[in-house]
């Protein structure tokens, strides 16, 4: 929640290319250390935890993926591009699970890891062989550059000064508290495995 709210303003001054191989990088670290934390039957609950954190690394991608997206797609095909960014999020949503759920019935959860780390690894490196142009600053970034703080001011003004797009990002936040939240309690917690009732004090949903 707080790299959330505070990346744009690092995502300006950093290279987009490098910001999203970076968030690809850090979510292909998380996946690895929690795939030798079951390997070597050494897992405990705070080192996912600690690997959520480090994975946090994902809320730099979103400013860069979508300052990316006017950059590299025309204008007359990006209300077609933003319809299939929109579309693949909820199918995934869908897929994904399903997916997991026949893979750990092949392999377990180290299969699953396994999976998950490739998928970031291949997307790093599609980003790396991209061609992503640095925008040139505008004039109100120009006159807000300077302090981590005044660029951070200089966003909030220019948000601040136009209504409509306030009004649109806290109603976009105000759905999200509403949804992610339960969404999260939704999920199952399932029964400690074998393993884990020769490991009492720990379980994982």
């Amino acid at each position: 929640m707080l790299m959330g709210g505070l990346a744009g303003v690092f995502v300006d001054r950093w290279n987009r290319k490098a910001v999203l191989v970076l968030a690809d990088t850090g979510q292909a670290l998380g996946s690895l250390l929690l795939l030798l934390s079951f390997q070597s039957e050494s897992f405990q609950l705070w080192q996912l935890y600690a690997i959520s954190l480090l994975q946090g690394s994902r809320h730099l991608s979103g400013p860069a993926e979508g300052a990316t997206v006017t950059l590299l797609i025309p204008e007359e095909q990006r209300e077609r591009a933003n319809g299939i960014i929109e579309l693949a999020f909820p199918l995934a949503g869908v897929l994904a699970p399903m997916l997991a759920g026949l893979v750990y019935g092949w392999t377990g959860v180290v299969g699953v890891l396994a999976i998950d780390l490739a998928t970031f690894l291949l997307a790093a490196g599609v980003v790396t062989l991209l061609h992503i142009p640095q925008p040139p600053p505008s004039q109100e970034g120009q006159a807000g550059r300077g302090s981590y703080l005044a660029e951070l001011r200089g966003g909030l003004r220019f948000i601040g000064a136009r209504p409509a797009l306030l009004t649109f990002m806290l109603y976009l936040a105000f759905n999200n508290f509403l949804l992610n939240g339960p969404l999260d309690l939704m999920i199952p917690i399932r029964s400690p495995s074998r393993a884990a009732r020769r490991r009492p004090g720990w379980c994982w949903g």
